[in-house]
């Protein structure tokens, strides 16, 4: 190796540690206090995050009948459970999520859950 592509190596893992420093940083400093479920585009609930400690299990239904399940804990939204979605891969597959760039989607359902 030559002293170029020593020095190009120690470049390139300063700016990865430098980049994922700012990026763990960034998602600390956000503070995230409500969870908005939408519907076909449509803003239908609101959840505030800044309750208790414990988690809680909010029950809804759909114009068409169905019924969802979101779970909540104190800044964070846990897995949605829809009675009548064909593959459930919003309920197995999303964990907990409490950071403004995550979000859970139900495309069979047109459901999107944001925080903010």
């Amino acid at each position: 190796m030559k002293k170029g592509d020593i020095c190009l190596i120690i470049l390139l893992a300063i700016i990865t540690i430098l980049v994922f420093t700012i990026y763990e940083f960034q998602e600390k400093s956000e503070v995230v206090s409500t969870a908005k479920v939408f519907v076909d585009g449509k803003e239908i609930l609101v959840f505030d995050l800044n309750q208790e400690e414990k988690i809680q299990e909010h029950n809804f239904k759909f114009s068409d009948g169905k019924l969802a399940t979101l779970k909540t804990q104190k800044g964070k939204v846990n897995q949605m459970r829809i009675e009548d979605c064909p593959q459930q891969i919003c309920c197995k597959l999303t964990g907990w999520i409490s950071s403004e760039s995550e979000q859970i989607v139900c495309l069979p359902n047109k459901i999107l859950v944001k925080l903010s």
